[in-house]
């Protein structure tokens, strides 16, 4: 990201990053439908999204940034992402049904290409850092993400067909999978220490709101971004003639959404539910110049 900063006073910078970004991204959902009947349980139909060979994008977007040094104690900030606009992703893919076997209404999706744009939501942060000794650091910032506007429908276009009764009544150039994502707050609180001259040590909290809502679950199965809380440690090891190690941990706790009854996928009585937590470990060897 090339960036410009300005120091305008003593107490006072501003900033700005033009943000390359590139993404890779294949979705694969499989949906099978069971037999609710006392007999034998047995699929009555299969169905999903399949287009699980990685495609790259490319886009563009800019940060602003300010920073407010209030004393030597207290320096205060402020930022501003823009959204990032991608070029499509593009798939090579087979027939796609989503066709509910029950009813015989839904899209089915001919052999082809299919292609989607996916976004990078605006964001706003506003940010306090505290150094109540010259060792130790605290911060905390607050955030906003415009997810409603990057997530509210995901369009995939291609060789689609609509389907009533399981007859086809016409082609369609997209559909749009109605993802419905709120705009989400975030809350981060990070500290950090100086144990001595080559030794960092980090911890942090992170809680944010749930974008997906119960009632949008059957929707998002096939991204079900709904973890809230979050734990980072990490820490950095100064080794010498300018390089330096860091390693760090995050840990997602297990969340989960549960829609209506009659929720699932093809109409079938139960409720669709998604349970989401994650693992992350990272380790970085850096070098200063």
């Amino acid at each position: 990201a090339p960036s410009v900063a300005w120091k305008v006073n003593d107490r006072l910078a501003v900033g700005a990053s033009l943000n390359i970004a590139a993404e890779q991204g294949s979705f694969q959902q499989t949906i099978t439908q069971y037999t609710s009947s006392m007999g034998p349980l047995g699929p009555t139909g299969t169905g999903g999204l399949d287009l699980s060979t990685s495609s790259w994008a490319y886009g563009v977007g800019m940060t602003l940034g300010v920073l407010y040094r209030v004393n030597d104690m207290v320096t205060l900030g402020a930022t501003y992402k823009s959204p990032i606009m991608f070029t499509p992703m593009t798939w090579q893919a087979g027939e796609q049904n989503q066709v509910n076997p029950a009813t015989g209404n839904g899209v089915l999706g001919l052999p082809g290409q299919y292609s989607g744009h996916l976004k990078y939501p605006q964001q706003v942060a506003l940010g306090i850092a505290i150094r109540p000794i010259r060792q130790w650091l605290i911060s905390v910032e607050g955030q906003w993400i415009n997810w409603h506007d990057a997530m509210n429908n995901f369009n995939i276009y291609g060789p689609w067909t609509a389907y009533q009764g399981f007859a086809p009544v016409g082609g369609l150039s997209s559909i749009a999978l109605p993802m419905h994502w709120s705009n989400q707050w975030v809350a981060n609180f990070g500290t950090q220490y100086d144990v001595n001259s080559w030794l960092q040590v980090r911890a942090g909290y992170t809680w944010g709101s749930n974008p997906i809502s119960n009632d949008t679950i059957a929707s998002n199965l096939i991204a079900p971004a709904i973890v809230e809380n979050a734990v980072t440690v990490g820490s950095t090891q100064k080794l010498g003639m300018g390089w330096k190690l860091t390693e760090a941990y995050m840990h997602e706790f297990s969340n989960t959404n549960t829609g209506p009854a009659g929720s699932s996928p093809f109409g079938g009585p139960m409720p669709a539910s998604a349970t989401m937590n994650e693992n992350s470990y990272g380790i970085q060897v850096g070098y200063d110049f």
